[in-house]
């Protein structure tokens, strides 16, 4: 991005909204320019610089599941499921890039780049441990869910099952380029007003991880990852998936097991051989949370008949 578009950037995020007929024509090629500027600005894949904060559980087994928290969330919203399932296997939780204790780093969150960074730091944590897993079993809640299944499709040779929590597999109404440039604009404006001793200028384009530990607050994250993993299509990721999948969802709850997103999912994985579904019962959205006996059942007893197959 050239100087003149970091200053086209900031002028249009405080400009008014076209609205005479006279100004139409002009408005809509300030818009144009605004997505070209955008665009560049969410491109980039700066690779993170640091490894994403974790925890680690149950260390002395080999058999290791990777827990993927939502928008909003870190590894601690697992906590007492990581504790229950580490009696039995190894429990790794992650805080993804720019949430929790992990600092933000540049501008793109879509899920393959946070499906990389998750990989960075296996690799690292597989050159300590005596015992690595040669695969592992990959679990995301919500949009954790769209990074973990970007994560199958990067490395399916690394993945021995996917679970998946609560995480809607219909299409997102409006999701597309809109999406993508109305949470760029957003978080622009929210890094701004979060940060106001930055220089946001500078830092639009600047790599320096000194300058993004600087960052207080990260709220701007989940603009840029909320409207990102809207945007995608990863129906091509579920067709290419041939590792066990185990989908959950609220029994009651009207979220992702509903019958259109069941119906979705089902022909996206039809040439899965190996695919579960199960609805939780006394559930809401966060279904680890709501009915964690009932949770720790269906997955023990999904990853215990993955191992035995």
């Amino acid at each position: 991005m050239n100087p003149k578009s970091l200053i086209l950037l900031f002028a249009l995020l405080a400009a008014p909204v076209c609205a005479m007929d006279e100004a139409q024509k002009a408005c809509r090629a300030t818009t144009a320019r605004e997505s070209m500027t955008l665009a560049e600005l969410i491109t980039p894949e700066w690779e993170l610089p640091w490894l994403l904060n974790h925890k680690v559980w149950g260390d002395q087994h080999q058999e290791t599941i990777v827990l993927i928290h939502g928008v909003t969330g870190d590894f601690r919203t697992f906590e007492h499921i990581a504790r229950s399932l580490s009696q039995f296997y190894r429990v790794v939780g992650v805080d993804l890039r720019g949430m929790g204790e992990t600092p933000a780093y540049g501008w793109n969150y879509s899920s393959r780049v946070l499906a990389k960074d998750v990989r960075k730091l296996l690799s690292h944590l597989e050159m300590h441990w005596s015992n690595p897993p040669a695969s592992y079993h990959v679990l995301g809640h919500s949009f954790g869910g769209r990074v973990a299944i970007g994560f199958c499709d990067l490395f399916p040779s690394k993945v021995r099952s996917l679970i998946v929590e609560d995480m809607h597999f219909g299409t997102y109404a409006g999701a597309g380029k809109e999406t993508l440039l109305t949470g760029a604009k957003n978080a622009v404006a929210a890094l701004r007003q979060q940060n106001p001793d930055q220089n946001m200028q500078g830092m639009l384009q600047d790599s320096s991880p000194d300058r993004w530990k600087a960052v207080r607050e990260k709220g701007y994250v989940v603009s840029l990852f909320a409207s990102q993993v809207r945007a995608e299509e990863y129906s091509g990721e579920l067709r290419r998936l041939r590792a066990p999948v185990l989908l959950i969802g609220a029994a009651e709850y009207k979220g992702a097991l509903q019958e259109g997103g069941v119906r979705h999912a089902r022909s996206h994985l039809a040439n899965n051989p190996f695919v579960r579904i199960e609805a939780i019962p006394g559930t809401g959205h966060d279904v680890h949370n709501d009915n964690p006996d009932g949770y720790l059942r269906v997955v023990g007893t999904f990853i215990a008949d993955v191992i035995r197959n």
